[in-house]
């Protein structure tokens, strides 16, 4: 009789283990998972990148503006575990700068900083 409770409260903590550890793995993949966020427009909803987020929105994070007409587009871009850099340019000014993000909970990401490193 005794055995049999030993044995079963072996096999509960085993369960509880594995439940444990499924829950840090999620965690753990959401994490390296920050890259993406959620974009709504109307009623449809989209998945996008980081990369994505800053080539769409780099007129309003840069903080020359555009001259002479032109509108920035990106020439090159990376990122990776919330820090990221971005070369971009409106046909007139090429630019570079240095970010930082975070991803809420929801899955919007912030822009923490935006910083030109040097300017033309």
């Amino acid at each position: 009789m005794k055995t049999n409770k030993t044995i079963l409260s072996l096999v509960l903590a085993l369960i509880l283990i594995l439940i444990a550890g499924a829950y840090y793995v999620n965690k753990t993949v959401a994490r390296y998972e920050d890259a993406t966020y959620l974009s709504s427009s109307g009623d449809t909803t989209s998945k996008q990148t980081i990369n994505e987020y800053v080539t769409a929105n780099i007129s309003s994070l840069s903080p020359v503006k555009e001259q002479l007409g032109g509108r920035y587009y990106v020439t090159n871009i990376s990122s990776k575990d919330g820090y990221g850099n971005v070369y971009y340019e409106d046909g007139h000014n090429n630019y570079m700068a240095d970010f930082t993000y975070k991803t809420g909970t929801n899955g919007k990401i912030s822009i923490n900083s935006f910083t030109i490193r040097a300017l033309p």
